[in-house]
């Protein structure tokens, strides 16, 4: 392959969006903030996991008094009885408060299992959210290098036809072999328009995850594997750092606690309520010693005899729930052990397989010098530089798909054990679950 027409084709991959000059940069870290910021899935798993926050401080505010101002304006002909539930009175103050009862510490407690439980998904959402994030942007640099070698790869088979059109033309080459030739060429046209189209195709939904517009031009500088490679990967530390697990932990604690409480064999509720009235003085005619305030305080205990079976049911329920949690929580700490093992061997093929792609590409550079250095002097076939810049784009798309299931496979790990935004160190990496 002739310089001019190499340094050509090298000229037009540079002039791609990617390579702009007034191209915005966006690192990986923008990307994944970005991303992490406008995703659908993760506002709706903050939102579940605020309103079941919310839930659980309204179950704890029952035990919170209560205080209330009434008016209640009314007439009597005669005696003042109460009406409406009061009696009538120009303004009155209401002080409540629950000092006990079994029930609404059930329902709190049931509360904040299911507030632990939201945490736990809102954690796993961000995870995830942040491992298609790598994934996706690392898919866009390895299309860009492909789309390039792809070009590449076009013009070499430009130039072995070529030839071999020269060849037939000088009766040194037979049809077939043209044919096969521009069969080769059309090949590699069809992969170009595939790389082409793949590479826009993502490009597009990277845009539109990070609210880029569609026309923009992007750079994506950062190569995710060497920036996640610096991050520890400690599989023992991981697994505890998993949200989910500690989400069914933290709700196997909560229910366990539940189930005590309604195990008790005495469960009265305690009741403390003061009123103070201002009473009209039009009623002091009907009683001998009457006074405009009125005030008065109680504590009522109420201890139930019978509950027509609920509390037997309500302690098998409570029971259930705490095994069921339990047992989730068991088979979380398994599968994530297993989970955490595999994404391991992957990272590690990856690795490998990444490392003899370098390798490759190492091979076919020095092949295709040789290929140069003896074409100049005036030795081997005519073809030897286009097949050897043929090899080398093939060896640098292989190399892409490489780099980027290695970055995708590192990203899996540190995702399953929550170690994917430290790694990025996003502001996002501060725990959600509190």
């Amino acid at each position: 392959m002739n310089k001019p027409a190499l340094l050509l084709t090298l000229a037009l991959g540079a002039g791609r969006p990617a390579f702009s000059q007034t191209a915005r940069v966006v690192t990986l870290s923008d990307a994944v903030a970005a991303v992490l910021a406008r995703s659908p899935d993760l506002a709706s798993a903050e939102a579940a996991r605020a309103e079941s926050a919310a839930g659980a401080r309204l179950a704890r505010d029952a035990f919170r008094p209560l205080a209330a101002v009434e008016v209640t304006p009314g007439y009597a002909s005669g005696l003042p009885v109460a009406v409406a539930g009061q009696v009538p009175a120009l303004f009155g103050v209401d002080v409540r408060q629950t000092l006990y009862d079994p029930s609404l510490e059930a329902g709190a407690l049931e509360a904040q299992a299911a507030h632990a439980e939201r945490a736990g998904m809102l954690g796993a959402a961000r995870g995830e959210t942040a491992r298609s994030a790598v994934a996706l942007y690392a898919r866009c640099r390895a299309d860009r290098a492909q789309a390039e070698a792809a070009a590449r790869r076009v013009s070499a088979a430009q130039e072995l036809l070529a030839h071999a059109e020269a060849r037939r033309s000088e009766g040194r080459e037979t049809e077939l072999a043209v044919e096969r030739m521009s069969l080769a060429l059309a090949r590699a046209r069809q992969r170009q328009l595939d790389a082409e189209s793949e590479r826009d195709l993502d490009e597009r939904e990277l845009k539109a995850a990070i609210g880029a517009p569609p026309a923009e031009a992007i750079s994506l500088p950062d190569d995710p594997g060497e920036r996640l490679a610096a991050a520890g990967v400690d599989p023992a530390a991981m697994l505890g750092n998993d949200p989910v697990l500690q989400s069914l932990e933290r709700q196997a604690e909560i229910l366990d606690a539940l189930r005590r409480v309604q195990a008790r064999p005495v469960a009265p509720v305690v009741l403390a309520q003061a009123q103070y009235w201002r009473l009209s003085n039009r009623y002091a005619k009907y009683y001998n010693q009457y006074k405009a305030d009125d005030w008065s305080v109680a504590l009522a205990v109420a201890v139930p005899i019978f509950s027509g079976g609920r509390v037997a049911e309500e302690r098998l329920r409570s029971e259930s729930a705490w095994k069921r949690a339990q047992a989730r929580a068991r088979e979380r700490r398994e599968t994530l052990a297993i989970v955490l093992a595999r994404r391991e061997a992957a990272l590690a093929r990856a690795t490998s397989a990444a490392s003899l792609a370098r390798r490759a590409r190492g091979v076919a550079e020095e092949a295709l010098r040789e290929a140069e250095a003896v074409a100049r002097e005036g030795r081997g076939s005519a073809d030897g530089p286009a097949e050897s810049w043929a090899a080398l784009a093939d060896a640098d798309d292989e190399l892409a798909r490489a780099e980027r299931d290695r970055a995708a496979a590192r990203a899996d790990l540190l995702a399953a054990g929550d170690r994917l935004l430290p790694a990025l160190l996003l502001p996002g990496a501060l725990d959600a679950r509190n």
